[in-house]
C-alpha cells in the first residue's frame, strides 16, 4: 500500500512537471511570436509620436506588425481602440497609408548558381524593374550566391563582384546585376546565403522596416548529388537567427524545382510570405507587394477627453490583428487653445442683469466681471 501511494505521488509530480514545462514552452513561444506596434515619429518635440496642434484632436501614425516587423494590411477603425486614463474609446478616424515618406530596407538574395542559367537573363530584368517600386528614401542591397558563401569573421566580408550592401544608388545595383552570370554546374548554398543575408540586414539595414527576399529556382545542394550546398548553416539555423533578429524572409520560388514546403516554412516562421511564381514575370509584382507591405501604416485621429492643461498625458494604442493584440503607449500634450476661451466667468451689466461671459450680448456702460 505504501508502495502504491509512492508511485501515485510520483505520477502526480511528473504530471505537474509536464504541465509546467508545457506552460513554459507555450509562454516562450507566445512571447517569441508576439505582435508589436510600430510608431512613426511626427516630430522632434517631447511627444514625438503624436501631433496635437488641433487639440483635443490627437493624431498619430502607427503600424501593427507581426513578429518580423511586417505591418498588417486590411485593418480599419474596428480594429483600433485607445485607452486614456483607464477609459477605452474608439478613434475618430483611421486612414490606411502607403507612402514614399516611410523608408524601408530591402535585401535581395539572388541565386546565381548553375540551375539558374536558363532563366537568369529574365530574372535579372525582373529584379532591375523592381527597383522602380523603391523611393529615394529606401535602400536595397544585393547578395548573388553560388558555389560558396563567405561567412568568415570579421563579418561582413563582401565580394564586390557579387555583393553590395544597402544603398540608395540604383545605378550601382543595376551595374552589379548586369555583370552577373551563373557558372555551369556550380553548387546552390541556399542556407548559407540566407544566413549571410539575415546577418547583413541585422547590422547594416538603416531602417526599422526591413526584409530579406530570396529568389531561387532550386534547392540547397551540390551539383549532380543530393548533398547540401551549404557548409555553415541549415534551414533551422537560418529560421532561428531570423526570428531572433525579427527579420522576415520572403522566398520567391521560380518554377517547379523548388522545395515548396521548406520555403513556405521559412516564410511562415519568420513573418514573411512565400511567392511561388511560374516564371520570371512574377518576380517584379512579388517584390512590389513586399515593398508595399513594409510601407503600410495607419493614421489615427483621436478626440482626447483630458481638459487642456498644457501637461503631458499617456495614451495606450491597441490594435486587434489577425495574429493577436498589438499595443503601445504614447504621450500627448493637452495644449491650451491658441484663442483663449472664457469659462465660468459672469458679466454683471449696469441694469443688474447677469450673463455667462461666453453668451453675453453687446453691453453699454460699465460692466463687472466676476
Amino acid at each position: 500500500m505504501l508502495h502504491s501511494s509512492t508511485a501515485l505521488r510520483t505520477i502526480i509530480q511528473r504530471g505537474i512537471l509536464l504541465l509546467l514545462f508545457s506552460f513554459t514552452v507555450a509562454t516562450a513561444l507566445a512571447q517569441e511570436t508576439a505582435v508589436q506596434m510600430l510608431l512613426v515619429p511626427q516630430g522632434n518635440d517631447e511627444t514625438p509620436f503624436t501631433n496635437e496642434e488641433n487639440y483635443p484632436l490627437v493624431e498619430m501614425i502607427v503600424a501593427p506588425a507581426n513578429q518580423g516587423r511586417i505591418p498588417f494590411s486590411g485593418l480599419d477603425a474596428t480594429h483600433f481602440t485607445l485607452v486614456e486614463a483607464g477609459e477605452t474609446t474608439a478613434p475618430v478616424s483611421v486612414e490606411p497609408l502607403t507612402t514614399a515618406q516611410q523608408p524601408v530596407s530591402l535585401l535581395i538574395v539572388l541565386d546565381s548558381s548553375g540551375p539558374m542559367q536558363p532563366v537568369f537573363n529574365d530574372v535579372r530584368t525582373a529584379v532591375i524593374n523592381s527597383y522602380s517600386t523603391l523611393d529615394l528614401t529606401d535602400q536595397s542591397g544585393l547578395l548573388a550566391f553560388e558555389t560558396a558563401v563567405n561567412l568568415d569573421e570579421p563579418f561582413p566580408q563582401l565580394n564586390p563582384q557579387r555583393e553590395l550592401t544597402f544603398t540608395n544608388d540604383g545605378g550601382a545595383l543595376i551595374n552589379l546585376l548586369n555583370t552577373l552570370s551563373p557558372t555551369e554546374n556550380s553548387a546552390t548554398p541556399l542556407y548559407d546565403a540566407l544566413l549571410k543575408g539575415v546577418r547583413l540586414t541585422e547590422i547594416a539595414a538603416p531602417t526599422e522596416r526591413r526584409a530579406v527576399i530570396v529568389i531561387t529556382n532550386g534547392v540547397d545542394q551540390l551539383p549532380g548529388s543530393s548533398g547540401s550546398g551549404s557548409t555553415r548553416a541549415g534551414s533551422d539555423t537560418v529560421i532561428q537567427i531570423a526570428r531572433d533578429q525579427q527579420i522576415a524572409l520572403f522566398p520567391i520560388g521560380l518554377g517547379g524545382g523548388v522545395d515548396t514546403g521548406l520555403l513556405q516554412d521559412i516564410a511562415a516562421q519568420t513573418g514573411g510570405k512565400f511567392f511561388p511564381v511560374a516564371d520570371a514575370s512574377g518576380i517584379t509584382p512579388a517584390i512590389g507587394e513586399v515593398v508595399r507591405q513594409l510601407k503600410q501604416s495607419y493614421r489615427l485621429v483621436y478626440n482626447a477627453a483630458t481638459e487642456a492643461d498644457n501637461g503631458l498625458h499617456e495614451l495606450q494604442v491597441v490594435a486587434q490583428t489577425p495574429q493577436g493584440v498589438a499595443q503601445a503607449a504614447v504621450s500627448f500634450k493637452a495644449y491650451y487653445p491658441l484663442t483663449p476661451v472664457l469659462r465660468g466667468v459672469t458679466v454683471l451689466a449696469e441694469d443688474g442683469a447677469t450673463y455667462a461671459a461666453e453668451n453675453a450680448p453687446p453691453l453699454l456702460g460699465s460692466v463687472t466681471i466676476t
